[in-house]
C-alpha cells in the first residue's frame, strides 16, 4: 500500500510540473496571438514558427538552456528538424504580434 502511495505521489508530482511548464507555453502563445484572436487563419509554417521562438527561451529549470538545446542532446538534431523546429537566435526571438507579421 505504502509503495502504491509513493507512487501515485510522484506521479502527481511530475503532472503537475508537466503542467505548470504546458501552461508556461500556452502563455507565451498568447503573446504572439492575445485572447480572442482566431487561430483559423494560421498556417502550419506558422505554427512551426511560433514553437521555434517559444523553444528558444532558455528555462531556468533547464540550467538555463532553451527546450530546443535540451531536446538536441536527447533526441538529436535529425529529428527535431523532422518536426521542422529550429534554434533561434536569443536576440532574435520574438512573442509578439509582430512575429506573425514579418
Amino acid at each position: 500500500m505504502t509503495l502504491l502511495i509513493k507512487s501515485l505521489f510522484l506521479l502527481l508530482r511530475d503532472f503537475i510540473s508537466l503542467f505548470n511548464a504546458l501552461e508556461r507555453n500556452h502563455e507565451f502563445i498568447r503573446y504572439v496571438l492575445p485572447k480572442w484572436t482566431s487561430f483559423a487563419g494560421l498556417s502550419q509554417m506558422d505554427c512551426y514558427l511560433i514553437a521555434s521562438h517559444i523553444n528558444s527561451i532558455p528555462r531556468l529549470s533547464l540550467n538555463n538552456f532553451s527546450p530546443y538545446e535540451a531536446a538536441h542532446l536527447f533526441i538529436g538534431k535529425d529529428n527535431l528538424t523532422r518536426f521542422n523546429i529550429k534554434k533561434i537566435d536569443n536576440d532574435d526571438i520574438d512573442l509578439s504580434i509582430r512575429l506573425l507579421k514579418k
